[in-house]
């Protein structure tokens, strides 16, 4: 018998050449994918330094949050790009994963079953018309590593952007940013973009509010002739602007002009009136009084003959019998009469109102601001920030004196709290205060309440409707200072308001 590991398990001489034949493909398939996976390597190294990228920079990043800042607005394993811009597009690039995860509505987009998927996946591109790439970049920064640089110019925008992509964190900051940073400056802008883009309905009447109080300085500001047409119509439309209607009027004609330039218009009078549309019928041209009109209005062209005829028809008739279709409802509480008066502007001194704790503030409160004007005026009152409680009440003592120390009025005020969301109050005196040019004067505020409210960002050289304020350093309580926001003066006039005037103001 033989051996059986023999029999078993024969032995069988293989010829060399067979043996190379028989394991060449799996040599060569073993050869490829190394050969592939050195090309890969190279090509990641090649790609990363054409890109200035480190090929170990996850080492240098210890959290998932360094790690996904360095992938932000990045080349670098993108998957997607956004094609962003109103006119000009600039191209983004991000990564399907980190939006989806951050927003539903790119979760849809990118991984919903469907058609909307494959059409998606098989297109690297997506196009985003509705905004600028500062404010997409900062929605993108966001999702990316919880970060956001706002500005209040691209706040409005951003704000728009996280209500559309469904990211109610990033809302919240930016509502919370806008609302803290609205100032007379940039009220109307931010109104404008509020308007059309319908963010916020509680952003938008704090615009209103400022606007409405600061309506003549809002519509002489440069800004004003970039509004949106809908936004010009409801501003002409309020009854609460406080505003000589000759301001407005001529406010909306530079509007109308610069809209003529942006539709490729002639800028004539025919095409101005065509592009304000509507909006020419809220102007409220019965509140001028016949001077003002004939000045501003009946030689302008800007009406017919027709409408100007009918205009003087009732400045004779008090607009009781004539066929106008102009607005005669007064604006901003006063009575037509009022209106033809020489109106009664503000000199803003502060950017913004802020509130401080209640518990660092020690009482009675002082604060005394001196102050030079370059012409003559009348100072007919002066504007003092409310209590911040609901039911609260504040007592006030405003004096005014000359570089003398000599007092020229002495009047005491109550001030409550307010249900229109306004932050101060105006104080009238009881008959307009003739200030000289050049000569400084001292107002001093005396509260025995806590004065919570206080203005930031003062400014110290303002002009206002002609008039240059120079305001001096605040001195009182340390605590107290940022008082007095608004002075209320008019162009100085041999016979100033009238008592009954001023109380009914």
């Amino acid at each position: 018998m033989g051996d059986i590991r023999t029999e078993a398990f024969p032995t069988k001489k293989l010829d060399s050449r067979q043996d190379s034949e028989l394991d060449r493909p799996v040599i060569e398939s073993r050869l490829d994918s190394r050969m592939d996976y050195y090309a890969s390597k190279l090509a990641l190294r090649a790609s990363l330094r054409y890109t200035g990228e480190d090929d170990q920079w996850q080492t240098s990043r210890s959290s998932l949050r360094e790690r996904n800042e360095y992938m932000f607005n990045r080349e670098l394993f993108s998957d997607v790009r956004f094609l962003v811009g109103r006119t000009e597009k600039t191209s983004i690039p991000a990564h399907r994963y980190i939006l989806a995860i951050s927003s539903p509505v790119f979760s849809s987009l990118f991984y919903a079953f469907g058609a909307l998927q494959t059409e998606v996946t098989s297109r690297e591109q997506v196009e985003i018309s509705e905004c600028e790439p500062e404010s997409f970049l900062e929605m993108l920064r966001y999702m990316y590593y919880d970060e956001v640089q706002l500005t209040i110019d691209n706040a409005p925008e951003v704000l728009f952007l996280a209500r559309k992509y469904l990211i109610p964190s990033l809302a919240e900051i930016c509502t919370e940013f806008i609302a803290s940073n609205l100032t007379v400056a940039n009220a109307l802008p931010v109104l404008d973009h509020c308007c059309l883009l319908g963010v916020s309905k509680g952003l938008e009447k704090q615009c209103w509010t400022i606007i409405d109080q600061h309506a003549s300085e809002v519509a002489q500001d440069h800004q004003f002739v970039n509004i949106d047409h809908g936004t010009l119509t409801a501003l002409l439309k309020r009854d609460t602007l406080v505003a000589k209607e000759t301001v407005l009027f001529q406010a909306a004609v530079k509007w109308a002009g610069r809209e003529c330039q942006r539709l490729s218009l002639p800028v004539t009078v025919e095409n101005k009136r065509e592009v304000l549309g509507d909006a020419f019928y809220s102007i409220r041209f019965p509140l001028m009084n016949m001077k003002e009109f004939t000045e501003n209005v009946a030689q302008s062209s800007y009406l017919s003959h027709e409408e100007v005829a009918n205009m003087y028809v009732g400045f004779n008739s008090n607009f009781q019998s004539c066929k106008v279709r102009f607005p005669t409802e007064p604006r901003g509480g006063f009575t037509r009469a009022e209106h033809r008066q020489e109106p009664v502007f503000r000199c803003t001194r502060f950017e913004s109102t802020a509130v401080r704790p209640k518990w660092t503030a020690v009482t009675p409160q002082q604060s005394t601001v001196k102050f030079k004007v370059n012409q003559p005026i009348s100072l007919t009152g002066v504007a003092l920030y409310t209590p911040v409680m609901q039911s609260a009440s504040s007592r006030f003592k405003i004096e005014l004196r000359d570089c003398n120390d000599s007092m020229l009025t002495s009047h005491q005020a109550d001030l409550d709290n307010r249900d229109d969301d306004s932050d101060t109050q105006d104080v009238i005196f009881s008959e307009g205060i003739k200030l000289q040019n050049d000569v400084i004067y001292s107002i001093t505020v005396t509260s025995e309440e806590v004065l919570e409210r206080f203005g930031e960002g003062q400014r110290s050289d303002i002009r206002c409707e002609g008039v240059d304020f120079e305001f001096f350093e605040e001195s009182g309580d340390e605590e107290v200072t940022g008082q007095i926001p608004e002075l209320l003066f008019q162009p100085f006039k041999e016979a100033p308001l009238s008592k009954a005037f001023a109380e009914d103001y």
